[in-house]
């Protein structure tokens, strides 16, 4: 059985021209298979010709015939162009019959017809997708792991025309996360807001994003870290203020937090380099030095204490009988002093 397709391959046929005549597009990653969507779309439908030649259909939809209409549109050849694009959106709605329907379809696809599926679940032991497989068009879009979201990134910012630095998206990366749909929107804003081709620094993004929650509880981790104590309190009231259920994520960023302090102070304390710590931390090289440089401000002992004292205040909070924030400042004044 052919092994599934990754989308960087599918991506870079679509650049070069080639549109195979059926896909099945799955997996985890809603985003990238909505963003691999428009892409097929730019590339598959000729311009001013998307009223004709561009169908979506819904495998949830109430219409019992939804099968026949979709195989009937696939077979008709595009009008004043040279491909018809049909997508088919929720396919796992599609009951075991409704599926094998498209079989006869897909032994004899018709190539001037594009015919995506796109399913949230698969199961490879049915015909269905067994087939699909077999055929050499299925494309997995699998949840991207914390080293792949920056190379991601800048081919994100490279289609976007922007020239960013790998400080900057990583730095992007530590205050919004792994979210790729809320990556891809800072990232948007840094194009209307600069000129193309205008090198983007960490500067740069941080005007972007000061004003947002990541970056303060960002901002709150690295004042811990430094055992900045009067910066830190100053910063926890701001997150409070903006939003009074914070401490839950206050408390798993601060757990994460410790535990690279942790990490980062033992290959400290065995003479290791910055680029071992930023293997070993899965971290882009400057964030690992600045944690190396941090973690010499703690002791074992001290990061010991500091994740009981986290496990303290989080059985604390929970109860509902404390006061959530000063609770949470005589964890910091404690962490910190």
């Amino acid at each position: 059985m052919a092994e599934a397709l990754k989308p960087e391959t599918v991506l870079g046929e679509l650049e070069k021209g080639h549109v195979r005549p059926v896909y099945l597009f799955y997996g985890q990653d809603d985003f990238r298979i909505e963003h691999a969507v428009r892409r097929l779309q730019e590339k598959a439908v000729a311009e001013g010709t998307a009223d004709f030649n561009l169908h979506t259909f819904y495998g949830d939809d109430d219409d019992q015939e939804t099968v026949g209409r979709i195989l009937d549109t696939a077979r008709s050849y595009p009008f004043m162009a040279d491909r018809r694009l049909v997508i088919v959106k929720r396919t796992e709605s599609l009951s075991v019959k409704e599926l094998e329907g498209f079989l006869p379809y897909l032994e004899k696809p018709l190539p001037s017809t594009c015919l995506v599926f796109v399913s949230g679940k698969t199961n490879f032991n049915m015909v269905f997708y067994k087939s699909l497989r077999s055929m050499g068009c299925a494309v997995e879009f699998k949840n991207l792991q914390d080293r792949e979201v920056i190379p991601w990134m800048r081919s994100l910012a490279r289609d976007l025309g922007l020239r960013l630095s790998g400080e900057a998206c990583a730095y992007l990366q530590q205050v919004v996360g792994n979210g790729l749909r809320e990556l891809h929107n800072e990232l948007e804003k840094l194009s209307v807001s600069h000129s193309k081709q205008q090198p983007i620094g960490v500067e740069e993004v941080k005007r972007l994003v000061v004003h947002s929650r990541a970056h303060t509880i960002f901002e709150l981790m690295d004042s811990v870290s430094s055992r900045r104590c009067s910066e830190a309190l100053v910063i926890l009231n701001r997150f409070f203020d903006e939003d009074r259920e914070a401490g839950l994520r206050i408390t798993g960023m601060l757990h994460r937090q410790l535990r690279l302090l942790w990490q980062a102070s033992a290959i400290a304390r065995e003479g290791g380099t910055t680029g071992q710590a930023a293997s070993a931390l899965h971290l882009p090289p400057f964030l690992a030095k600045k944690l190396l440089d941090q973690s010499r401000l703690w002791t074992p002992e001290s990061l010991e204490q500091g994740l009981e004292l986290l496990y303290q205040t989080d059985g604390l909070t929970k109860t509902g009988s404390s006061d959530v924030r000063r609770v949470f400042e005589n964890l910091l004044i404690n962490l910190c002093g």
